[in-house]
């Protein structure tokens, strides 16, 4: 039986390794098809059963638009996070994180060694055969396996941040693509009201001209004022279709897809709470709370946590090796110790790169705040100038609106000609044609505001994140 014993041992732990091989884990391929996900993106839309859930699930039971009703822009920005696949990118690179967090967390598996031999010319009535089974057990130092496991943790922590600054990187876009289209249907109608009073103004003087009541020097004016107005109206719908393709891309359905749907947004109203955006205060919130300053400070905790794990590395790992040798009948016991000895290098290089690379995302985060502020100021400044211009543009308006009123009551008294009520009508409609271009841009200064300090007053509740 002794002589027997080593090489069974050998075939039994040939045996066992299948066994061992039936705990690994399986995964089913999973090929992806082009046209497929082609067919899928082509086949986006607003009223598709994920953006119906999640409208649901974030505003309440019946808050998806009935097919004839104009969407919100609350509402478009849930069914872009429900449809806009960058999120999903983001979501699945904080999955990436989280799970290295387990790898980190592993602990090195033991080694086992088997070699059996046997001796040709044995003496006689000893055994031929000779084996031996080494154990090599490693135990890290030094808190080694903390360091890892805090450093992806810390990189985990970023990436989910980083799904939060996806998600007002995508308000922003629907809300300035939303404000554009707006503003360009209001200008393309307005256009075309100006064009309309603009020919008949013309008509009007060339009346009295072939009447010889005006001089062709009157009228020359008013017909480039005709033609840059057909321009300008081929301009206004060249936005409109501009504005309608960056919206459909913001909320991420083909352009095709937003045919015959309405939008409820007055360019007139800023959303709730964005002028207190202005503060000082919210900036201060902003450097302190943005998702992409948490997610440097993330980063920079994952560098210390390296940092950390290069030091502990000048502390050699130990390797203890229990071993059993058949020794031709005789049965031999040990254990051995093996530790590397630090004589030559002690991780100097390791720990320079990481104390580098602590001082460098340092750097970025001075950099990162840096930003924040020019941002918010810029976004603040903006937004103030915006609105006090439309403030002025209001008052012209009103103005403007004052003199057609009273162009008109003169024209339908008798007491003036048509052609001063046209020119007053002119006067009004370029004042208003004015006022739309600021309050686009007061739009589109509110939704980099927002994307700026990135409040903690969410514009959706936290369920559509």
């Amino acid at each position: 039986m002794p002589k027997q014993w080593p090489l069974g041992t050998f075939a039994l732990l040939v045996c066992a390794a299948p066994v061992l091989a039936t705990a690994c884990e399986h995964v089913e391929p999973a090929p992806l098809v082009p046209a497929s996900r082609a067919d899928a993106a082509e086949g986006r839309r607003l009223d598709a059963p994920e953006v119906r859930e999640a409208l649901e699930r974030v505003l309440g039971p019946g808050a998806a638009p009935r097919a004839d009703a104009p969407w919100t822009l609350v509402q478009l920005t849930v069914a872009a996070l429900a449809l806009r696949p960058e999120l999903r990118l983001a979501r699945a690179s904080a999955a990436v994180a989280g799970a290295h967090v387990e790898t980190a967390g592993a602990r090195p598996n033991p080694t086992l060694s088997v070699l059996p031999q046997r001796v040709a010319n044995a003496s006689s009535g000893a055994s031929p055969w000779l084996a031996v089974v080494q154990l090599d057990w490693p135990l890290e130092t030094a808190g080694k396996r903390d360091d890892r496991l805090a450093a992806a943790q810390a990189r985990t922590d970023a990436a989910e941040l980083s799904v939060r600054d996806t998600v007002w990187r995508i308000r922003r876009e629907v809300y300035a693509a939303l404000a554009k289209l707006a503003a360009a249907d209001v200008r393309h109608a307005q256009l075309a009201r100006t064009a309309a009073a603009q020919n008949d103004l013309v008509e009007l003087l060339e009346r009295q001209v072939e009447a010889g009541a005006a001089s062709e020097s009157a009228v020359a004016p008013e017909r480039v004022a005709q033609v840059q107005l057909e321009a300008d109206r081929s301009a206004a719908q060249r936005q409109r279709d501009e504005a309608r393709a960056a919206l459909a891309a913001a909320v991420g359905v083909p352009q095709a897809s937003l045919a015959g749907v309405a939008f409820d947004f007055s360019l007139d109203a800023l959303p709730e709470d964005v002028e207190g955006l202005a503060s000082g205060a919210a900036r201060r919130a902003a450097l302190l709370g943005r998702s992409d300053v948490l997610a440097l400070l993330a980063e920079y905790d994952a560098a210390e946590a390296d940092l950390r794990l290069e030091l502990a590395k000048q502390i050699p790992d130990l390797h203890l090796g229990p071993g059993f040798e058949y020794d031709q009948g005789l049965r031999k016991w040990g254990l051995g110790v093996w530790i590397e000895l630090p004589v030559m290098y002690q991780n100097q290089g390791g720990i320079a790169e990481a104390s580098a690379r602590r001082a460098q995302v340092e750097a970025r985060f001075d950099t990162l705040q840096a930003q924040v502020i020019a941002q918010v100021d810029g976004a603040v400044a903006g937004l103030r100038g915006a609105s006090g211009e439309v403030e002025a543009l209001r008052a012209v308006v009103a103005a403007t609106e004052r003199q057609r009123a009273r162009a008109r009551a003169a024209v339908d008294a008798g007491a003036s000609a048509r052609g001063s009520l046209l020119v007053a009508e002119l006067a009004a409609d370029r004042a208003l044609l004015s006022l739309v271009d600021a309050q686009e841009r007061m739009q589109l200064a509110a939704a980099q505001l927002e994307q700026a300090v990135q409040p903690t007053r969410a514009f959706v509740p936290a369920q559509a994140h």
